[in-house]
């Protein structure tokens, strides 16, 4: 008993030290650590107990029932704890595999948004271009791809610092950076029509959520519709923080199936990103018209 004691000691010291010093990415994940660190401390007090049990040699067969029975909680408690401390510690891996998943993917869809919506504008460029292009067009072109590429491998920005944008002018500058020009050449007119002012300052990951989705829309506007006329209308009402609005005229395609076949794939991938921020899409398309809706229910 006494070697059992303490090998159960050293082990769940062991394991508690890894665990301990293991970094952890969530709030969540620091309050099981200190958990589990303030459980194994329990413990390792319980076998100290127990040890002095075994070396008892002042008990007499008076009091040999009450002690036993003493005996028996003790070790019933280190058992519970033992299998505490493993289960906790298969939840904890399970956690951060969780979480270099959501990394994974994460990087996964910035991978799309923003190099892919590079690589589409710049082959409806070359396709739309009459002329031949020079090497500094060119060379402007794998700049951006350059410039996009380290965004996505520096995640800069997820991780910028400077102030938000105060203005829906300002959060819809970088799109029209990269829209307005591909959009003009193309022959398609791309109209903005923006409020003045938030009536309620969207936080970084909905402003960063909703530039992503927006681009990522207007590229797909691009690469099907036919449109020559797009639309982009952002405001805000009594029930709703924002309502964003996309609506272009056209070729339409089935939007009752848009989110369950294989073309939907990218619809779907914004939805779950909309959902994220609790906000939700609702789509609308018919031949000369396709709306999409974007809109976030003020928070009670």
């Amino acid at each position: 008993m006494l070697i059992f004691a303490l090998g159960t000691v050293i082990i769940l010291w062991h394991k508690s030290l890894n665990l301990f010093f293991a970094p952890a990415h969530q709030s969540i994940e620091k309050i099981l650590k200190f958990l589990f660190f303030i459980t194994g401390t329990i413990f390792i007090f319980r076998c100290v107990s127990l040890s002095a049990f075994i070396y008892r040699a002042d008990y007499s067969p008076i009091d040999f029932g009450s002690i036993s029975h003493w005996f028996l909680n003790q070790l019933t408690i280190l058992i519970i704890t033992i299998l505490f401390a493993a289960n906790f510690r298969n939840f904890f891996d399970l956690q951060k595999s969780k979480i270099k998943t959501q990394e994974h993917l994460q990087f996964s869809h910035d991978l799309h948004d923003i190099v892919g919506s590079t690589l589409v504008r710049s082959i409806s460029r070359l396709n739309n271009n009459k002329q031949n292009m020079d090497n500094q067009q060119f060379l402007l072109l794998f700049e951006q791809l350059k410039s996009d590429l380290s965004q996505v491998t520096t995640n800069e920005r997820s991780d910028q610092t400077h102030d938000l944008p105060l203005t829906p002018a300002q959060w819809a500058l970088p799109i029209r950076q990269r829209f307005d020009a591909i959009f003009i050449e193309l022959g398609i007119a791309l109209i903005w029509q923006l409020s003045e002012n938030w009536h309620i300052q969207p936080s970084k990951q909905e402003m960063l959520t909703l530039q992503r989705v927006t681009e990522e829309l207007l590229t797909n506007i691009i690469k099907h519709s036919q449109a020559k006329k797009v639309q982009v209308h952002l405001s805000y009402s009594s029930l709703y923080q924002f309502i964003l609005e996309i609506e272009d005229d056209g070729i339409g395609f089935d939007s009752a199936s848009a989110f369950n076949n294989n073309h939907g794939v990218g619809l779907r991938s914004i939805r779950q990103r909309l959902q994220s921020i609790q906000t939700e899409i609702n789509v609308y398309s018919n031949a000369g018209k396709t709306s999409f809706q974007i809109l976030k229910l003020k928070s009670c």
